[in-house]
């Protein structure tokens, strides 16, 4: 899999999008009292992104099919980005559940076509493989990406935490644009 490197950056990309999706988990509490809200209200963070990611996602890819994926994955990708940058500004809750459904839409739509993309970047035989590795990203991001994000939220607040994210995330993007 000559490919490898670029495979291990869309799982780079997969383990922010999965962080950013659990990460509310870990730092509820802060939110809460940052947004005089009850922690139960913090819980609707994550459950629309699940909801944007598990529902709207698969239509739009539908609707979108016929567009290029590379194309697809630029979009989607630097709209997550931006939608940390939105998680960084102080705005209301109300306007951050919309934040956090722009956030699952683009996620989920950056990790199908993620996976997608890297399947056909290695032979027949290899797409598993690819999956997994793209997988591993998704999965990681429970283990390691909460506590780590967790960690620098106690430590630096917890909306910086989703700037630091959409910082690192442009490393992938850089590759998706150069590589891909």
């Amino acid at each position: 899999m000559h490919n490898k490197w670029i495979i291990y950056m869309l799982a780079l990309a997969v383990f922010l999008i999965g962080t950013v999706e659990y990460i509310i988990t870990g730092i509820i509490e802060m939110i809460a009292v940052d947004l005089s809200i009850a922690t139960s209200d913090v819980g609707l963070l994550v459950t629309v992104f699940a909801l944007a990611a598990a529902l709207v996602a698969p239509l739009l890819i539908a609707f979108t099919i016929n567009i290029d994926r590379k194309l697809l994955l630029l979009c989607t990708y630097s709209l997550f980005i931006l939608s940390n940058g939105m998680m960084f500004a102080h705005v209301s809750y109300d306007l951050m559940l919309w934040i956090r459904v722009l956030q699952g839409i683009s996620g989920g739509m950056s990790t199908v076509v993620a996976m997608a993309i890297a399947t056909r970047l290695v032979n027949k035989e290899k797409r598993g493989h690819a999956i997994g590795i793209i997988l591993m990203g998704l999965s990681s991001s429970l283990v390691l990406g909460v506590p780590i994000g967790t960690f620098f939220s106690e430590w630096l607040g917890w909306r910086t935490l989703f700037i630091l994210v959409g910082i690192f995330s442009l490393l992938p993007l850089v590759v998706i644009y150069k590589y891909i």
